[in-house]
This record gives structure tokens, C-alpha cells and sequence, in this order.
């Protein structure tokens, strides 16, 4: 098989929350990641759910119990190394805390050339941090915790936006300023018969960026669009695809 039977491929075997949750993703970026796996664009890919989709075309893993142990390896793993990195972090920090806190304390009686070499160390400290972070980021996102979280991705337009669906509902992120919010009106329709069917109209509260939308039941294909006026001129940004987090 190719790749454009991973969607057969994947209903196939385990439950797709449990593939999401191994691979550390939500189900709409789950959907999203098999758009793109079909359509060849391996260099926006999430590298874990590339590896496991590249398996199944493959038919290295052809049961479901060989998908539940592969995905579980692949979790393990994944944890074991974002906690690791989420730890030398923290002890990095703690050791530059130290650094400062003995500098601080000492630095009134050290020569000129003492401070100088205790403000280099203390700035490769921070250069190693940094270089700690940036490794982490390259991964799937994480909290605090090292526990992996979902990132959004803006879509593009004049005024870009962002969408966080979940089971039954959603939420419209506004890259604008406060101001031009208030003018914005997102729009959601559904697709009945092929054809857009617009039913609903939203518009940001007061000082917020984002506007949430109920009451999106799954089993249908949602869509959004900004629409606002500008030296009265109607424009608009999108249609772009609210992929609810529901089986195929």
C-alpha cells in the first residue's frame, strides 16, 4: 500500500485517540498529519508520527497488537526523552541560580580580572541553557512539566488566525490588535451537500483575541472565515477547515 491508503490503513488497527495519545498529539493535528503524510509534505511532519506512518505503509506492523507495542515504545521514549532534557534544564538553572548568587556575594572583593572571568562563566551557563531549551522545542511542544501539549499553527491571511477544536466545540485565535478585533466577525458554516452553509456569526468580546464557538457536533466537515471592513472595503480571510476531534 502508499501512501494514500493511510487512512485505511489506520482505521485498520488500534483506536485513533490511542494513537494520538502515544504520539503525543491532539486528533485534529492527528488529521492534519495524514493530509500532509498523503500529500507528500514529510518537512512539516511531526518527526514520531511520520516514523509510525511510514510503518504501517511499509507493513512493518500488520497487527494490532504489533500497533499498540510499537506505539507504547514509541511514547516511552518519547516521554523518557523530553523528561530527561525537561530535567537537565531545571538542574542547569539551578546551578546558574547558585552561580549568581556566589557572584553577587563575592564580587565586592574580587579583582577586575576575577569578576571578568566569573561574568564569562556565568554567560556560558546561559548559553548552555539556551542551547538546552532550543533542543526541547524541537520536539513536540511541552509545559513546564515536560508533559507534551498540542501546538497551533496560524493560518495565513491578512489578518492570520489559529484554531483549538475540541470534542464538540472550538476556538478562533485573532492574531490582531485589540482595537481590530472588535471589528472582526468570524463566520462558521458547514459543509451540507458539498456547499458551504453559513450559520453563525461571532465577534471577539471585549479585550480578548478569540472568539469560542459551541454546539459543533462531529461527523461534519466546519469551517471558518474572518470577515471585516477596512476604508470601507469588505474583506475577508479563509475559509479554513475546523477539524473536530472525532473518529473517522
Amino acid at each position: 500500500m502508499g501512501r494514500e491508503n493511510i487512512d485505511e490503513l489506520l482505521r485498520n488497527g488500534v483506536p485513533l485517540t490511542f494513537v494520538a495519545e502515544k504520539l503525543g498529539v491532539s486528533r485534529p493535528t492527528l488529521y492534519r498529519q495524514i493530509e500532509l503524510y498523503k500529500n507528500s509534505e514529510d518537512q512539516k511532519m511531526i518527526d514520531s508520527v511520520r516514523e509510525y506512518f511510514d510503518m504501517l505503509v511499509m507493513g512493518k506492523i500488520t497487527t494490532e497488537d504489533e500497533a499498540r507495542k510499537q506505539l507504547e515504545q514509541m511514547a516511552y521514549l518519547a516521554d523518557a526523552k523530553g523528561e530527561s532534557k525537561v530535567l537537565d534544564i531545571r538542574r542547569a538553572r539551578d546551578d546558574l541560580m547558585i552561580a549568581q548568587h556566589e557572584y553577587y556575594s563575592q564580587s565586592d572583593s574580587m579583582t577586575v580580572q576575577e569578576r571578568v572571568e566569573a561574568e564569562i562563566r556565568l554567560e556560558k551557563m546561559r548559553d548552555s541553557i539556551r542551547e538546552l531549551e532550543d533542543d526541547l522545542d524541537d520536539g513536540p511542544a511541552r509545559d513546564r512539566f515536560g508533559r507534551r501539549i498540542d501546538r497551533l499553527v496560524w493560518n495565513d491571511g491578512e489578518i492570520r488566525s489559529a484554531v483549538q477544536a475540541n470534542y464538540d466545540s472550538a476556538r478562533i485565535f485573532i492574531d490582531a490588535d485589540y482595537d481590530r478585533c472588535r471589528s472582526v466577525w468570524v463566520e462558521i458554516s458547514v459543509d451540507i451537500s458539498g456547499k458551504d452553509f453559513t450559520f453563525g456569526r461571532e465577534r471577539p468580546e471585549e479585550n480578548r483575541k478569540y472568539v469560542d464557538i459551541g454546539s459543533l457536533p462531529g461527523n461534519a466537515m466546519y469551517r471558518y472565515r474572518l470577515r471585516w471592513t477596512e476604508d470601507d472595503r469588505q474583506k475577508t480571510a479563509g475559509p479554513y477547515e475546523i477539524i473536530m476531534d472525532t473518529e473517522f
